[in-house]
């Protein structure tokens, strides 16, 4: 496994928040500060300089992160069982609210033209 194919991967653990003024606040994770990591080399010769980690720790690292993340990965759909007649229940009073809904529409859009031609 190369250091290369490790920052394909997905990335685990740090998320940094970037403002873009075309697009709304979103959230970006950073690769190379999480994928490959520099640590103080251990050789008495190089002392003082960084070296990457070794990419087998690194993998096993990134695995157990993906693990940890997996449940929260997971759709709401999923998460819990939804017996048929509460599902009935919830379709009807979501009918109900888009019904609600559009009457509403309506009265903004005639509100909107009466005052538009006072």
């Amino acid at each position: 496994m190369s250091l290369f194919s490790l920052a394909r991967r997905l990335p685990t653990a740090t998320i940094t928040t970037t403002f873009l003024p075309w697009r709304p606040l979103i959230q970006q994770r950073s690769v190379w500060q999480e994928v490959i990591r520099r640590i103080p080399s251990e050789d008495p010769q190089k002392a003082g300089q960084m070296t990457f980690e070794d990419v087998d720790v690194s993998d096993m690292r990134i695995g157990r992160a993906l693990r940890a993340e997996a449940p929260l990965r997971k759709r709401t759909k999923f998460l819990r069982h939804e017996k048929g007649w509460m599902r009935r229940k919830r379709l009807k009073m979501e009918t109900r609210y888009l019904r609600l809904q559009e009457g509403v529409d309506q009265l903004k859009s005639y509100i909107k033209f009466k005052q538009e031609n006072k």
